[in-house]
């Protein structure tokens, strides 16, 4: 705990900006809605976010190893907060498509550069505990964050005042503290046909997570606002749902891929996935609350699991010395995918509906489960002895940005 202590305002920062992350997450999408904004168009804006995500996690590093850590946080801080209040100023696809690529550069980096310092800062020994209360803490905050605008009109003013106020607030706890910044990172790329040969049944999933997790999450506020009820209360309470399950299976799930053959648990998980989606994809908006809120705890469970299980599976197949390089090529794959995934929705969703969306999510779930059963009977298990324990990775969000980014692997050689 002591290190959890010495961490404090690191953590606080990121769960403050987590919990500007989770109003962002429901505020967006129903804003554009409310403007008129076809459901394609809430798509194309979620994929601008994955593309300004994923251009982050190439270039921060670099913006890092030439500013500085805390000068590197102040400047995305500053910019994602100026970015949200001007998203307010024009409300419409494209606009928004831009500045959410933008934001997406921004809070990437933001993650990037506290991430890494917490995994230097801290000693192998206790790195994982210290990350598991990182990750728990601001999941709760990811979670909540739509419950500060319950009641609150999506296209006021006040919600975009809010979410920029608390981005710039997260400045204060990592300009406040007392931790040595981090040395310059010196970024060295894994290649990602080597990271395919080695485990591609980790590349097919993480980009399977990328496109199934950040489509559904960005379009499922719209399904909420279709719902009876408030939207903006519908939506955050089925987000909360989603996550939940995911928080509570992320650690026994990547506990038994310690036992048994990894791709068998992200099979599972899918599955799992699959059948929640299921559910709402044969009632579609007819589904009572109370299913709508259990099958998206179902489809969190799964969905929001399988990812952190899929990183495992790589480091199994890779060197040590290799582990955190691969683990940034899996976020660049999770990335594409989370490029792809939102457009995909949209799609479906403005031709068929709310079904369209859940038909879509229950195909991947389940061309995903029937992916991995299939490599299991191509290339066989990791001898239990050989595997690599378990670390928690999120499956949307900031996926292993602490394990991907270079400076990690200074702490793991020390």
């Amino acid at each position: 705990m002591r290190h959890v202590r010495d961490l404090t305002s690191l953590i606080l920062a990121m769960t403050l900006l987590q919990l500007a992350a989770g109003v962002m997450g429901v505020l967006l999408p129903l804003s554009l809605d409310n403007a008129g904004a076809s459901e394609t168009a809430i798509g194309l804006t979620a994929t601008a976010y994955a593309v300004g995500f994923l251009a982050g996690g190439i270039y921060a590093p670099s913006m890092m190893a030439r500013m500085g850590a805390i000068r590197a946080y102040a400047a995305f801080a500053a910019a994602a907060a100026a970015i949200t209040l001007a998203l307010y100023w024009r409300i419409d696809a494209w606009s928004w498509a831009v500045l959410r690529a933008l934001l997406g550069f921004c809070f990437v980096g933001l993650f990037t550069v506290a991430e890494s310092w917490m995994s230097v800062a801290t000693p192998a020994h206790s790195r994982g505990s210290v990350l598991g209360v990182y990750h728990v803490v601001t999941k709760v905050a990811l979670l909540g964050g739509p419950f500060l605008i319950l009641g609150v009109a999506p296209l006021s003013a006040g919600p975009f005042m809010l979410t920029a106020g608390i981005v710039a607030i997260a400045m204060i706890p990592l300009c406040w503290t007392r931790q040595i910044e981090p040395a310059p990172p010196t970024p060295e790329p894994f290649p990602l046909t080597r990271l395919w040969r080695l485990a591609p049944g980790a590349v097919i999933a993480c980009f399977a997570a990328g496109v199934l997790n950040a489509g559904l999450i960005a379009l499922l506020p719209i399904y909420a606002a279709e719902l009876p009820g408030e939207a903006v209360t519908t939506a955050a309470v089925l987000q909360a749902a989603a996550w939940i399950g995911g928080i509570v299976i992320q650690w026994p799930a990547g506990r038994i891929s310690d036992i048994i053959d990894r791709r068998l648990v992200i099979a599972a998980l899918a599955a799992i996935s699959a059948l929640g989606v299921g559910v709402l994809a044969a009632f579609g908006t007819a589904a009572p609350f109370w299913l709508a809120f259990a099958a998206l705890g179902a489809w969190g469970a799964g969905s929001l699991s399988f990812y952190g299980v899929a990183v495992a599976h790589a480091t199994d197949h890779i060197e040590a010395k290799n582990i955190s390089k691969a683990i940034a090529g899996l976020l660049i794959v999770y990335g594409i995918g989370a490029i792809v995934g939102p457009s995909f929705y949209g799609g479906a969703m403005q031709a068929f509906g709310a079904r369209g969306l859940f038909v879509l999510a229950t195909a991947g779930g389940a061309l995903l489960a029937v992916t991995m059963l299939l490599r299991t009977r191509i290339i066989p298990a990791v001898d239990r002895e050989d595997k690599e324990e378990f670390a928690f990775a999120p499956g949307s969000g900031s996926p292993a940005i602490s394990e991907a980014h270079p400076a990690a692997e200074t702490a793991e050689q020390a």
